[in-house]
C-alpha cells in the first residue's frame, strides 16, 4: 500500500504562489523521494473532498514548508478560518518539523503582527532563497531537502531469529548506498541505525557455516557453509522505523540448475540464496520536533 506524503507545501495562491509550489515540490521530490509532498494543486483529484484531504495530509504528514513571500500577508492570519493560519497552528500543536522559506527578499513577520494562537511561528528559523535564477534555487533546495531529512530521520532495524543450529559463523551485514551501515556478527539478533529519509540503495551479506561434521573443528576451512549477498534494491525511505530481515528466495532457490545442485553435495556446500525484505514500517519512531 503506497504511503502519503510526508512533506506538506504550505503557501498562498496570491501572485505566483502555485507556481512557486510546484517547483519546490519537484526539487524536493529529487532527493526525498517521488510522491513525498503534498501541494493541495497537484495531490489532490478532481472531485475530491479538498477541505478533507488537506486536513488529512496535515494529519499524517512529518514536515510542513511555509512558502513566504513578499506579498504573503501576515494581517490575513487573524482571519480564524484563513488556511495558511490553520496549517501553522496544526504544525506547531502537533510537533510537526516546521520550517519556512523566505523567497527573493521575504522576510518572517514579526511577533507583534501575529495572533497569539501562533505566536512562535515567529521563532523559527528559516531558509532565504533565490528563485529568479534555476541553478540558485535548484542549488538551496538541495539543501533544503538535506535539512527537512536529516531532521526527520529514518531508522532502520536489521534483525534475524537467534541461532538454533549452532553455527560456527554466523556474519550478516546491511549496506547503504554501498557502505556498511548494520552488522550482526554470532548471537546478535537485532542492530539499528539512523539515517536521512529519502532515497536509498539497501543490499545485505552474509556468511553462516556450521560446525565441520567430520573433525568436529568449529574453526575447520571446510564444511557445510552459505555466503553471498542481495541484489540491490533502491527505494524512498520515509520518516520512522523499518524492521529488515533476509528471508529465502523460493523463486531462486528453484532456478538452481541439477549440477549446482550436485556440486553443492559434493563440496558439503549449499547456498541459501536469500533476498531482503522490509518486514514492517512503523511512522512513531519520528522525533516529534528537531530544528535546524
Amino acid at each position: 500500500m503506497p504511503q502519503p506524503p510526508w512533506i506538506f507545501l504550505s503557501y498562498r495562491r496570491a501572485a505566483n504562489g502555485r507556481f512557486l509550489a510546484d517547483r519546490i515540490a519537484a526539487e524536493l521530490e529529487v532527493k526525498c523521494g517521488p510522491n513525498s509532498v503534498f501541494v493541495d494543486s497537484k495531490s489532490i483529484k478532481a472531485g475530491a473532498h479538498w477541505t478533507r484531504e488537506i486536513l488529512d495530509a496535515l494529519r499524517q504528514c512529518v514536515a510542513v514548508i511555509f512558502i513566504i513571500e513578499k506579498n504573503w500577508s501576515a494581517e490575513k492570519l487573524h482571519d480564524p478560518n484563513d488556511w495558511v493560519r490553520l496549517e501553522i497552528s496544526h504544525a506547531l500543536n502537533h510537533g510537526k518539523y516546521l520550517l519556512p522559506l523566505f523567497i527573493d527578499g521575504a522576510g518572517m513577520p514579526t511577533q507583534d503582527s501575529l495572533p497569539e494562537e501562533i505566536l512562535g511561528f515567529a521563532e523559527r528559523q528559516g531558509v532565504f532563497i533565490d528563485s529568479r535564477s534555476n541553478e540558485v534555487f535548484a542549488a538551496a533546495l538541495s539543501v533544503v531537502s538535506d535539512y527537512v531529512r536529516r531532521s526527520c530521520p529514518s531508522t532502520l532495524v536489521f534483525e534475524r531469529e537467534p541461532d538454533k543450529k549452532g553455527l560456527a559463523s554466523n556474519n550478516w551485514q546491511l549496506r547503504c548506498d554501498g557502505k556498511a551501515l548494520i552488522e550482526l556478527e554470532e548471537s546478535d539478533t537485532a542492530k539499528k541505525a539512523k539515517l536521512p529519509s529519502g532515497v536509498h540503495s539497501l543490499q545485505a551479506a552474509w556468511f553462516e557455516s556450521y560446525p565441520d561434521r567430520n573433525s568436529h573443528n568449529r574453526d575447520a576451512s571446510f564444511g557445510a557453509r552459505s555466503r553471498g549477498e542481495t541484489e540491490v534494491i533502491t527505494m524512498p525511505l520515509l520518516p520512522g522505523k523499518y524492521r529488515l530481515t533476509l528471508h529465502i528466495d523460493e523463486a531462486a532457490q528453484s532456478r538452481r540448475s541439477w549440477l549446482r545442485k550436485c556440486g553443492d553435495f559434493v563440496n558439503n556446500r549449499y547456498d541459501l540464496l536469500r533476498c531482503l525484505n522490509v518486514v514492517s514500517f512503523d511512522r512513531t519512531d519520528v522525533p516529534r520536533e528537531e530544528h535546524i
